[in-house]
């Protein structure tokens, strides 16, 4: 695993922990008013990590610098010089007891990760949460002011 891919697993893996339901199936009735229900329930959890660089001073930022154009780079670089406001890994896991299915969503505030770095993660998961890799969506926000994980 390169250290992007370790970084993503590790994030993913700290904010799926960070997951919380409470357990109690709520859906609209017919009539608008919330009802319980046992045929209907779904676990929902949400879990948030900060994911910003502790020293971000010199790390590369992503988007509307240089471009790679074949094997040249055209451009100039674009480093952080301090933090304006942190970036998040936000997961939310949701299952349907009824089934035993569970999907898992993960928004990065990255510019983006290749397949390459976030299929190792998917197979982690698989391995030590039991979630199928097909359930597992792992995106980035395409934030052009985060660090450049994608390498462009």
């Amino acid at each position: 695993m390169n250290r992007i891919t370790r970084l993503v697993a590790g994030i993913t893996l700290v904010s799926l922990l960070s997951c919380k339901s409470d357990g109690g199936p709520v859906v609209p009735a017919s009539n608008g008013v919330l009802q319980s229900t046992e045929e209907i329930s779904l676990l929902v959890g949400a879990g948030a990590q900060v994911i910003t660089p502790e020293e971000p001073e010199g790390v590369v930022i992503a988007g509307f610098g240089g471009v790679i154009t074949g094997a040249i780079f055209v451009g100039s670089m674009r480093y952080a010089t301090g933090v304006h406001d942190d970036i998040w890994a936000r997961t939310l896991a949701v299952t349907k007891p009824a089934t035993g299915k569970t999907i898992l969503l993960q928004s990065l505030d990255l510019v983006g990760l290749s397949q390459i770095d976030i299929n190792p993660v998917k197979r982690r998961i698989e391995e030590e949460l039991g979630v199928p890799f097909e359930n597992i969506t792992i995106a980035s926000t395409h934030n052009h002011m985060g660090p450049d994980a994608f390498g462009i």
